[in-house]
């Protein structure tokens, strides 16, 4: 933020497209860090499911 802050005092540019890119650009190297992690999660909770179908069936 406040180097964002300091590139458009310096610039005198004012859009906000400056501060909305580096909000984006965090969120896919987030998402990109823990897609693996959140995979596992899903796999392991719809091996679960699939195990116990037949006791839901009975």
């Amino acid at each position: 933020g406040l180097c964002v802050s300091a590139f458009q005092a310096m610039t005198q540019i004012n859009e906000m497209t400056l501060t909305f890119l580096p909000k984006v650009a965090t969120m896919f190297v987030v998402l990109l860090v823990t897609f693996p992690w959140m995979v596992e999660i899903l796999v392991g909770f719809m091996t679960g499911i699939w195990a116990r179908i037949p006791e839901f069936a009975q």
